[in-house]
């Protein structure tokens, strides 16, 4: 068979080429190398594995009108396809071949035309889609706005049930008194008259500014409503009122008034109740509530200008109201520090104990080489405020009883943390009479209301 006479083609499937008699051309049969159905072409194909576009290949006639035929090849035997060895000619037999529709042919190896378009996925939206576009900002915008109305309410609540915040004044930034803030209204801000000299944590806590009583008003003369139970803001503005007039007063009488204490009227007289005061500011500070004993707790800052009646500066001073009651001011702890109980006792040693309403001011260590066996001792500076002038220094050893309430969380007595306390002081001249000192014998309120 000489070369002319032979159609050399690619398998489509496996690529390998092969090479059959043209008289086999549009017969079908397996691959000798892939066992896959091909069918010759009527051609040479090139030998780089290019196929032919559709339009290409001549149609061929369909399965009945070749088995019509007579030609000699349908009556010969088929020969099988085989793979053309380099630098051979001969092809190999077909094994066996068979007629096929034409339509077989062309989808078999027809291929898309690289000028027709690949089919493309259809990217019409549905009508739904416009519909989701607009509903889905909306929703988180009134997500949004939800959570920002809700975070405002409840920003509003915190701000009602908290007491402002003091601000930074400078050293001064302890705060008046420790313990539980009442979440009633806090008493009403007092229109200052003059700018008082500096602030601290209790006057900041008053955006207003302290109150200067450089004329004291008239005597009152109508006595004051009490609050009523379901008009709690009215409590503070009557402590407020009541403190005012309370530092206004000239006399013991109109002074008396206004306090409450277990003192003999007769040996008041001979305090400073009776005296004539320097000029003071006042500021509302920190309100601490009771509910178990129907009882509310409203601390002042003082502050006193220059006397002769060696008044300190600055005093803490406390107006108490039980249930619906008037309220009244708690007038041991003036008596105290203001009028100098507590200054005399610890001039000179005594005997017997006394209970004073101070400031109290912890500290776990003793440095005061001056005090007996000082490594075994802690401290307590008692002042008349927070962050008051020392007015008597007083000590415990490590093992006593008061010792141990400040490592009792449950007592909520803790170092550095200046609070009004009741405490018992005694001298003690029995560790070394030469050196005697103030003991802490007993702290008996962690406020000023027994």
């Amino acid at each position: 068979m000489n070369p002319p006479d032979v159609i050399r083609f690619h398998c489509p499937h496996c690529h390998v080429f092969l090479s059959v008699p043209k008289a086999l051309a549009g017969v079908t049969g397996p691959c000798p190398s892939c066992s896959a159905q091909i069918t010759a072409p009527h051609f040479d194909l090139p030998p780089a594995p290019q196929f032919p576009s559709p339009g290409a290949i001549a149609p061929l006639p369909s399965a009945p009108a070749v088995a019509a035929q007579t030609s000699p090849l349908a009556a010969a035997e088929p020969s099988p396809i085989r793979p053309e060895p380099r630098g051979l000619s001969t092809p190999k037999p077909v094994e066996s071949i068979r007629a096929i529709d034409p339509a077989d042919i062309d989808e078999r190896l027809a291929l898309p035309s690289p000028a027709s378009p690949l089919p493309t996925k259809n990217n019409t939206s549905s009508p739904l889609n416009p519909l989701l576009r607009v509903l889905i900002p909306v929703s988180i915008i009134v997500l949004v706005a939800f959570g920002f109305v809700q975070l405002t309410r409840f920003l509003q609540t915190t701000s009602l049930t908290q007491r402002p915040k003091p601000q930074d004044s400078g050293p001064e930034t302890t705060p008046l008194v420790s313990g539980p803030v009442s979440t009633s209204p806090s008493p009403p801000r007092i229109t200052p008259t003059t700018t008082p000299p500096h602030t601290n944590a209790l006057s900041t806590a008053n955006a207003a500014g302290p109150t200067v009583l450089d004329t004291p008003p008239p005597p009152v003369t109508e006595p004051i409503a009490p609050a009523t139970a379901d008009d709690p803001a009215k409590h503070g503005m009557i402590a407020a009122n009541i403190m005012e007039q309370f530092l206004a007063a000239t006399s013991f009488e109109e002074r008396m008034m206004y306090i409450s204490t277990q003192i003999p009227h007769e040996q008041l007289r001979s305090t400073i109740l009776s005296q004539k005061w320097p000029t003071a500011q006042i500021s509302p500070g920190t309100q601490i509530s009771h509910p178990s004993e129907r009882l509310t707790e409203y601390y002042f800052e003082v502050r006193f200008g220059e006397n002769s009646i060696h008044f300190p500066r600055k005093i803490i001073m406390l107006v108490h109201q039980r249930g619906t009651d008037e309220p009244k001011i708690i007038i041991e702890p003036l008596l105290d520090t203001a009028g100098g109980r507590l200054a005399e006792f610890a001039q000179k040693p005594s005997t017997a104990p006394r209970d004073f309403y101070v400031i109290m001011d912890a500290r776990v260590k003793c440095f005061d080489d001056k005090i007996p066996d000082s490594v075994k001792k802690c401290t307590f500076f008692l002042r008349a405020h927070t962050t008051g002038e020392d007015i008597a220094t007083a000590y415990a050893n490590e093992s006593s009883n008061t010792r141990k309430e400040f490592d009792n969380p449950l007592t909520g007595l803790k170092w550095k943390n200046p609070m009004p306390v009741i405490v018992t002081l005694q001298w003690n001249t029995k560790e070394d009479y030469t050196r005697p000192f103030l003991e802490v014998i007993e702290i008996k309120s962690k406020s000023w209301v027994r």
